[in-house]
């Protein structure tokens, strides 16, 4: 991941261990490498990352663009602990608001959502996976529905990779790394 910090116009010192950066007119120290958490304007435009993150994110995945190119935005999903306290308060807002979306990517073969509730989706084992991939061209689709009559969801393929895990688990999303359910 690349080092990314927060923006005055030019870059600060401060790094935030997200994996995008925040570009605001932030009030800065005389010597412009670091801006003044205590400052209550800095702290105002702070507490505006997460909603304009997430109004981002919700339009970039809930777009008619195809599900394969939705993936690359799970990858700016920030899961780091920030070394900053204000910029920790981001990123939990951040996952709190879209943890009551609708923001994960949802296997659409065997269910009806494209997306879910990062509560109601699971990955699979890959061996799992590999005995749904046979079945989905011998099985009808109504002999599944069974696994989403208690909101559950698969997580679509392109995203249940080791790549999107840390993302998906910061959400919430229960990752099936050792048992299927």
């Amino acid at each position: 991941m690349a080092v990314v910090g927060i923006y005055a116009f030019l870059p600060t010192e401060i790094v935030t261990g997200f994996p995008f950066i925040i570009q605001a007119y932030f009030l800065l120290v005389s010597s412009r490498e670091s801006i003044t958490f205590n400052n209550k304007w800095n702290q105002g435009i702070l507490r505006c990352v997460p909603l304009a993150f997430c109004s981002a994110f919700l339009a970039l995945i809930s777009g008619n663009s195809p599900l394969s190119s939705k993936t690359w935005v799970y990858r700016y999903l920030p899961f780091h602990i920030p070394r900053y306290p204000h910029l920790t308060q981001a990123r939990d807002a951040i996952q709190t608001q879209l943890k009551a979306k609708e923001v994960v990517l949802c296997d659409v073969i065997f269910g009806n959502k494209h997306l879910c509730k990062p509560t109601e989706a699971r990955t699979i084992l890959p061996s799992f996976k590999r005995i749904l991939e046979k079945a989905r061209g011998q099985v009808h689709q109504s002999d599944f529905i069974h696994l989403y009559s208690h909101n559950v969801h698969i997580v679509h393929p392109y995203l249940d990779k080791q790549e999107f895990y840390n993302s998906l688990n910061s959400l919430g999303v229960v990752i099936s790394l050792y048992s299927v359910v």
